[in-house]
């Protein structure tokens, strides 16, 4: 192997193996379970159950859709169940999630509830109400479009059945605890390091053999 062929090996295992934490993820880079759908736009939803289990489902679409259109495509995915209903004020809402074993779900805010994330979004009006009877628009904030990475989340200024789709953003969800408002953000689900390892050593090893083939 030559010098040349031994300085892109480094550069291609380090930067297979390095931490991608604040860089942000593409969705190649990241363990999608399955997708739904079809068409020339994408969007990920990741459900993270807690203790390091997370997971993405994948959406493809053409014209205007919503979070909501997302969910009820994913819940035909293998293993995957959302639980939904359509609430006759506040319309669709989601009561829970299962997925290879695991559950999240809302005990309707008494002491869990869903909590809904987004990383990217369309352009968006904010619309803030008075919370106290007759409820009064007190204002209307502009929000422009902004690309998701997966790794910064935002907590969703909108219900799923309103957030309209863009090419390139991503959905979280996590359980909350309504006794103090908390919840943490999704961890989007990346390949293990150890499977990074290999996949730099192939590389490595391809390498290799091109270098082996040239001196013959």
């Amino acid at each position: 192997m030559n010098k040349r062929s031994l300085i892109i090996v480094a550069v291609f295992c380090g930067v297979l193996v390095a931490p991608t934490r604040g860089y942000g993820y593409t969705f190649d880079d990241i363990v999608v379970e399955a997708w739904a759908g079809s068409g020339a736009n994408e969007a990920m939803s990741v459900v993270d159950f807690g203790g390091g289990n997370s997971y993405a489902f994948g959406y493809r679409w053409d014209g205007a859709k919503t979070s909501e259109d997302m969910l009820v495509a994913i819940d035909g995915l293998p293993g995957l169940t959302v639980d939904y209903n359509y609430h006759p004020v506040w319309g669709f809402a989601v009561n829970s999630f299962s997925y290879d074993g695991r559950t999240i779900a809302s005990d309707g805010w008494v002491t869990t509830y869903l909590s809904f994330w987004w990383s990217g979004n369309a352009a968006w009006t904010e619309y803030v109400y008075d919370w106290n009877p007759p409820y009064d628009l007190l204002d209307t904030i502009e929000h422009d479009a902004k690309a998701g990475d997966g790794e910064n989340w935002d907590y969703a200024g909108l219900g799923a059945g309103f957030r309209e789709l863009a090419d390139g953003v991503w959905d979280g969800w996590t359980l909350g605890d309504a006794t103090t408002f908390d919840a943490d953000p999704p961890v989007s689900p990346v390949p293990e390091p150890a499977t990074m390892s290999v996949l730099a050593i192939g590389g490595l090893m391809l390498l290799t053999r091109r270098a082996g083939r040239k001196r013959i």
